[in-house]
């Protein structure tokens, strides 16, 4: 490999970081997108069961009286799981900061696609670069340490410098 001056390798390290957190994002939005669906899932197939219950048996006796008390906490906690967390939101925002790294990561290919340019050039880009990546940090959610652990562990390698 050539030696790449420091810059270039400032370029290596941030599109490699941009990747990283790329994946982040994108794992932790669809795994919180699976909880959303699944809480709603729960909450919504409980109260349909509640009113098949209530509908159906007898609730002064048997076995149907605690079914309707599982399915009401059931029904309760999935409720207040969905409305509390707001997994839809968080998801959301992570969605969003993956798209954001995304389009931070095609400026970054796009300028170590840039040759011969002045070192006043270079030096206003990679400021400009490294205000969009603040920018994108600052309004980027938390992911879980272990989706960012999982992410730095792919470890994709940058393509284009």
């Amino acid at each position: 490999m050539e030696d790449l001056s420091p810059e270039r390798q400032l370029l290596r390290e941030w599109e490699r970081r941009c990747r990283t957190n790329i994946d982040t994002h994108a794992w932790a939005e669809r795994h919180l997108d699976r909880l959303n669906t699944t809480c709603a899932i729960v909450s919504i197939g409980s109260l349909v069961g509640l009113g098949v219950i209530a509908a159906g048996f007898d609730l002064t006796q048997g076995d149907a009286r605690y079914w309707v008390v599982v399915l009401s906490v059931l029904a309760a906690l999935s409720s207040v799981l969905l409305t509390v967390r707001d997994y839809g939101s968080k998801a959301a925002a992570h969605r969003t900061a993956a798209r954001q790294y995304g389009a931070l990561c095609r400026e970054i290919e796009m300028v170590t696609l840039l040759k011969d340019v002045g070192e006043d050039e270079e030096t206003s880009r990679m400021r400009e670069l490294q205000r969009r990546w603040d920018w994108a940090a600052d309004l980027a959610p938390n992911a879980p340490k272990r989706t960012r652990a999982k992410a730095e562990r792919e470890d994709r390698e940058p393509r284009f410098v």
